[in-house]
């Protein structure tokens, strides 16, 4: 859950969508140039602007997939098939991602995580890059059996701090939503002046 939205519907796998989103200038104008009665193209690209967006993937299916572009190509294949509209390049999409990121925050546990899964994907890359036998101009190995080895250990190490980060920011975002009562917090609210108790 987060600030916009609910979580993805489980019968049509679209969004569920707080009304309060409607309010919103970059989301009110996706809703408007639907003229649909279902405003089903309005819903599938503000699934779209949440799956790409929202990190929280007890209510994002599409979190778990950390490149970002496979994300895309998943949403994109899964929301409109075979068409061939593409959301990276639509101005409304792009502008409500802005307002999402303004309006939800990421916070170190993310930062994190973002860059653990930079390190993640560059040691992948050297090690598939880098052949067994491949030397360098002195004839001597370019990684050896334990380079590889130690490189292997270390993205273990990598894979469940990322984990761990991903677990840290999610709950994080559950505790700054907390408010007394147990209730929601309100689209205004200030998630750091909110108490956890």
């Amino acid at each position: 859950m987060d600030t916009f939205f609910k979580e993805i519907n489980n019968d049509n796998f679209l969004v569920e969508i707080r009304p309060e989103l409607l309010n919103i200038e970059g989301y009110r104008q996706i809703w408007d140039t639907d003229k649909s009665k279902t405003k089903t193209n309005a819903r599938k690209k503000l699934t779209y602007v949440f799956g790409m967006c929202c990190k929280d993937s007890s209510v994002n299916w599409y979190a778990d997939i950390n490149n970002l572009d496979e994300r895309s190509r998943v949403l994109k294949d899964h929301l409109w098939e075979a068409k061939k509209y593409d959301p990276k390049i639509d101005s409304l999409v792009i502008d409500a991602v802005k307002v999402y990121r303004k309006y939800n925050p990421k916070n170190e546990y993310d930062l994190q995580a973002e860059f653990t899964q930079k390190q993640i994907e560059d040691i992948r890359e050297m090690l598939n890059s880098i052949g067994f036998n491949e030397v360098d101009k002195q004839g001597k190995l370019k990684l050896t059996p334990k380079d590889r080895s130690v490189a292997v250990t270390e993205l273990d190490k990598m894979v469940k701090q990322l984990d761990d980060n991903k677990q840290r920011a999610d709950e994080k975002r559950r505790v700054q939503r907390n408010i007394r009562g147990g209730g929601e917090e309100g689209m205004y609210e200030d998630p750091d002046n909110v108490p956890t108790n």
